[in-house]
């Protein structure tokens, strides 16, 4: 029996449900305003899990299956190479992460393409990283005609659904 990414984002989730008071802290943000942070939540969204997803692949720009992929099925999923939480709309980031793979890279992901994860977190991908067909999310081209969406699953991961069925050799779009 093999066991989903849902599943494995499932067990996630409820590690994270069972966060203590420790795993919440207060930044103090450039205007000087306190705001409460979780930072198990940042943690779950920057940590990029092994799900030994491999239904995708990057082509040229784009992100294809490598074969079919069935409607409300995980294609890849976002990964969160940088996640920055934004306390209240307008606000300037409370805190922000980096994945290990960032910290190994040495460089600096740019929120200004991140994504929202909910709740005022938002994450962003390094563009560089197109080896991981797990992590592929970041790279599927935006447009009409999409076949994917992006779904929070368990509040821990950024997960790429297909909307409707993908044919291998299809690209994803979303």
């Amino acid at each position: 029996m093999s066991v989903s990414a849902r599943d494995i984002c499932a067990r996630a989730g409820g590690l994270y449900r069972c966060q203590r008071d420790e795993h919440r802290a207060t930044s103090v943000g450039p205007d000087g305003t306190a705001h409460d942070v979780d930072v198990l939540r940042l943690l779950c969204l920057s940590e990029l899990v092994d799900y030994e997803l491999n239904l995708v692949e990057v082509h040229g720009g784009g992100v294809f299956a490598k074969e079919a992929i069935e409607a409300g099925d995980v294609a890849t999923f976002y990964p969160g190479d940088a996640v920055a939480q934004y306390p209240t709309a307008g606000t300037d980031i409370s805190l922000r992460l980096m994945s290990d793979r960032m910290r190994r890279l040495g460089g600096e992901v740019s929120m200004s393409d991140a994504i929202e994860a909910g709740d005022g977190f938002r994450i962003a991908g390094h563009p560089s990283f197109e080896d991981d067909p797990s992590y592929l999310g970041h790279l599927i081209t935006t447009g009409p005609h999409a076949n994917c969406r992006l779904e929070v699953l368990h509040d821990v991961a950024v997960a790429v659904v297909a909307a409707v069925g993908i044919e291998a050799g299809e690209e994803l779009k979303l």
